[in-house]
């Protein structure tokens, strides 16, 4: 498969074409059409030409990057990634040979998880991620930090992960719903963010406990995807 599909349908571009091996253009394409027609019932259509129209709102000139390992990259960037698999940032998706040692759907998965951190941090101005910002107001998430409350406010800038572990994310009561719940969940907002819009895409059924559950990050997600329009600067 070319990239041609991947850019008139969908806006996304392939930089680096000839690092990709068969089979693997096609799950992105399988997560960008996943997306789409998620977008697409936000807004109670199942129309394709409306579910890319907003796709392409929200996702257009973002690139795929096909890397063989993380020791590629250009001055230290991207950053070393424990799981080799695949990182995200604004514009950017790199995916490593790891994350195609998965079954296909674990693949398209982690594509349409890593889109959800495009969309979250190329809304920011200085891309810290306006929308898991937001949710993890609407869902009563929060940082605390380990030395106390006065440094709670900087607490998520340290991380909590690592050798020092001063802050930690609490996901909050609202929508931890079992599918969702993974250790790196716990990990920081952004994460959360990304895992909560993977799981809108994938669950579609309103009537499943993740989606119904009032204030939870399935209904945060859909009202975020209402909000899009078609060629709207404010995705």
């Amino acid at each position: 498969m070319t990239q041609e599909p991947l850019h008139d349908l969908y806006g996304l571009a392939l930089p680096n074409l000839s690092a990709w091996q068969p089979g693997e253009i096609d799950l992105v394409r399988i997560a960008a059409e996943r997306i789409s027609l998620a977008l697409a019932q936000a807004h109670d259509s199942d129309d394709p030409e409306l579910g890319r129209g907003l796709f392409r709102a929200v996702f257009t000139t973002t690139r795929f990057v096909r890397v063989r390992a993380w020791t590629t990259s250009v001055f230290g960037w991207p950053p070393p990634f424990p799981q080799g698999a695949a990182w995200a940032y604004r514009d950017h998706v790199w995916a490593a040979d790891a994350v195609f040692r998965q079954p296909p759907d674990d693949v398209t998965g982690a594509f349409i998880h890593e889109l959800g951190h495009v969309w979250d941090t190329r809304r920011s101005p200085i891309g810290a991620g306006s929308l898991s910002i937001e949710m993890i107001r609407a869902v009563q998430a929060r940082w605390t930090s380990r030395l106390g409350a006065p440094l709670a406010g900087i607490a998520r800038f340290t991380g909590s992960r690592g050798p020092f572990k001063l802050s930690q994310y609490d996901p909050g009561p609202r929508g931890i719903h079992a599918r969702v719940h993974r250790s790196f969940i716990s990990d920081n907002q952004y994460q959360d963010w990304a895992e909560a819009f993977k799981w809108w895409v994938l669950t579609r059924d309103r009537t499943d406990p993740y989606a119904a559950e009032p204030g939870g990050r399935w209904q945060f997600v859909e009202q975020a995807a209402r909000r899009i329009g078609i060629g709207s600067a404010d995705m």
